[in-house]
């Protein structure tokens, strides 16, 4: 628990600064490895203990951090990630040369491996059985069940939308218990199309009864918007804003410009595969002076903006967007709210991601703020730092 809340970035990762434990704040970075074996710790936590609140664990890890840190071709991971990311470069790390760049391989090789295995390992702990084979789903997301004359299949877009769909194929009797996630404000369940009134018990709820082929399951959860205060304390003590929806941790995209480098492979690389340094986009001002031009970066830049603390569930709408390809790339929900343009947050010539100085950065016109899950990103804007909004 000490864990979790001192160390662990709300996409799910162990903060750490060269593979020593560190501080939550919005640029400490988290290397790939952790997101796998988290992972693997809550899924065994799981099935050791029975506790669903390590499949929400699961779910918080896998489809945050994880996804947030591969390209989206799955060609190439970053070995470190932060909240707040600008650049991903050969020397954007502040722990070292080439760790946040993206790249299919590295100086050491775990971190390429576990980003292939947690993808298996997140899929085999989604559901478990006890000894009298009844199945227990602990983390969401289109699977299929063939076990032991058990077998269903779970068909949902979650965790890009709130309902979970089970067709049942089996004529066997067991019970299915379906985990409540932490964040559900509440839930529907239907069967073959009729509501039917369940009780939460240790945070699932339980349908047990003789299947037939062809029965059918939906659970719908309620959802609310949150708004929470990161207590960056023992690092910045600036105690940003971040937004969570359902299972997913909202970001500012920044646009991005990928640029292939040989980087520093042990091996040759195969064809189509390479390293690349990850830039933020954005337009130059159009002024012949150069030096004109980099001051005006400011104005250009569309990442360095500030919001109201006091920003509430009430500010921020909720769009869903019907599916287009792969999900990751071309999300299928977006957040809409506003924020504050704060010129003086980013110099216009930095090579790295820094803390802004000050609790509360200046700022000048409102302008209207866009949020794509975390995962969906791969350079972002997660924890909002704040404005200063005193006349």
């Amino acid at each position: 628990e000490d864990a979790l809340k001192k160390n662990t970035q709300l996409a799910g990762g162990a903060a750490c600064v060269a593979e020593y434990v560190a501080p939550i704040s919005s640029t400490t970075e988290t290397e790939y490895c952790s997101f796998a074996f988290y992972n693997e710790s809550y899924s065994h936590l799981s099935y050791i203990t029975g506790n669903p609140k390590y499949g929400d664990l699961m779910e918080n890890v896998f489809y945050n951090a994880a996804q947030g840190a591969r390209k989206k071709d799955e060609k190439a991971i970053a070995y470190l990630t932060a909240p707040n990311q600008i650049y991903a470069t050969q020397y954007s790390s502040s722990s070292s040369a080439d760790v946040q760049v993206y790249a299919p391989c590295y100086h050491v090789a775990c971190c390429p491996v576990t980003s292939v295995q947690i993808v298996p390992e997140f899929v085999r702990g989604m559901m478990l059985k006890d000894d009298d084979n009844n199945v227990y789903v602990f983390a969401y997301g289109p699977c299929t069940l063939d076990y032991e004359g058990i077998s269903l299949t779970e068909k949902t877009f979650y965790p890009f939308r709130n309902n979970v769909n089970f067709e049942i194929n089996s004529d066997k009797k067991f019970a299915l218990n379906l985990k409540i996630p932490a964040w559900a404000k509440g839930y529907k369940v239907l069967l073959n199309g009729e509501e039917i009134s369940l009780n939460v018990k240790d945070g699932f709820v339980t349908i047990d009864r003789e299947w037939e082929k062809g029965d059918n399951i939906e659970i719908t959860f309620k959802a609310e918007i949150e708004v929470i205060h990161i207590d960056d304390t023992d690092y910045a003590d600036k105690h940003p804003l971040a937004i969570k929806y359902g299972a997913l941790l909202y970001s500012y995209h920044i646009p991005e410009e990928w640029k292939p480098i040989a980087g520093n492979p042990m091996t040759k690389l195969p064809e189509g595969w390479t390293w690349y340094d990850v830039k933020a986009k954005f337009e130059e001002a159009d002024d012949p002076d150069f030096h004109h031009r980099l001051g005006l970066r400011r104005k250009q830049f569309t990442w360095n903006f500030a919001v109201d603390e006091n920003l509430s569930a009430s500010d921020i709408e909720v769009e869903e967007i019907p599916e287009n390809g792969y999900v990751w790339e071309n999300p299928m929900i977006k957040l809409h709210t506003h924020c504050y343009k704060s010129t003086l947050m980013n110099a216009p010539y930095q090579l790295l991601t820094h803390e802004p100085f000050g609790k509360y950065q200046k700022v000048t016109d409102k302008m209207p703020l866009t949020l794509e899950p975390y995962g969906c990103t791969n350079l972002r804007i997660t924890y909002f730092h704040l404005a200063d909004l005193k006349k």
